[in-house]
């Protein structure tokens, strides 16, 4: 008995970094995100009803990026983040932010092209901010990019790490009509 006591006793500091290493938020899988604050942008509300961002960002001729605003519980813009290139693909945003109650928006596929839009101030509200589309005599002529867009109250957990699916909605949706002459079928 006293020996099988003895080789438990040793085996203590293994057990002890053993249940340390599984606590960890980046124990043996490298593709998992670290013990940060991770957002996930997507895409479902579609008519395939899965998730279409990454797939719908690709095929942007122009303007692959995601527009991502960040204002403080009272709707107070703090900062901007701009995601495009690797990061829109990776599909996973490192948040730089304390703990405590967020408000995010996102657009993605604003361009100059096709819309104009205003750039917050440290301060101001979230009700100030403005969107339009680009128009010549009050038309538009052209086909526009997608637009994807959505806000979503976030809230950061003192420690650990958190990960946070962001729903985005299309705006620009192509409509198809189809005319049939309902005598001779043509």
């Amino acid at each position: 008995m006293k020996q099988y006591l003895s080789k438990t006793f040793r085996m203590l500091p293994f057990w002890a970094l053993l249940l340390l290493g599984l606590t960890s938020c980046k124990y043996i899988h490298d593709d998992l995100c670290p013990c940060d604050h991770y957002l996930h942008f997507s895409y479902t509300y579609n008519m395939k009803d899965a998730d279409a961002f990454a797939s719908e960002m690709v095929c942007q001729t122009t303007a692959k990026q995601v527009e991502l605003f960040i204002f403080d519980d009272e709707g107070r813009f703090i900062t901007s983040q701009t995601i495009a290139g690797d990061a829109l693909t990776q599909n996973c945003v490192k948040l730089d932010l304390s703990p405590g109650d967020y408000r995010l928006m996102a657009w993605a596929g604003l361009n100059e092209t096709d819309y104009t839009w205003t750039r917050p101030a440290p301060g101001e509200s979230i009700d100030d901010w403005q969107m339009s589309v680009l128009r010549t005599d009050g038309t538009v002529n052209r086909e526009l990019l997608g637009l994807f867009h959505g806000t979503l109250d976030l809230n950061i957990p003192v420690g650990g790490s958190s990960e946070t699916v962001f729903p985005l909605v299309k705006n620009t949706n192509k409509i198809r009509l189809v005319l049939l002459d309902a005598e001779g079928g043509s």
